[in-house]
């Protein structure tokens, strides 16, 4: 996996001044490294929806972490936010 460090290091060589990783809410940084499988709750008003997945990032000069329902996902996933919890770690899937 990929330290974030040095992810933010290769955006902002990519990009410059321009790059904004204001989007990227810390909480989920240990998991976008790990590669651990998590659950995680998104408040929206007065519901609020589980999903569960692995936690990637999206491109661009102004990133934000999504959550991919399977490690090897290349489509689109979630948007994650500031305000989305992490409920627990899962265990990775056996093959």
């Amino acid at each position: 996996m990929q330290s974030f460090n040095k992810y933010l290091e290769n955006k902002r060589s990519e990009y410059g001044i321009e790059f904004d990783s204001s989007g990227l809410a810390r909480q989920f940084v240990p998991y976008f490294e790990s590669g651990q499988r998590i659950e995680v709750e998104a408040v929206y008003g007065k519901t609020a929806d589980r999903r569960r997945g692995y936690v990637g990032v999206t491109t661009g000069w102004r990133p934000t972490f999504i959550l991919l329902s399977r490690s090897n996902s290349i489509s689109s996933g979630d948007t994650l936010n500031h305000n989305d919890k992490i409920m627990r770690s899962l265990p990775k899937w056996r093959k």
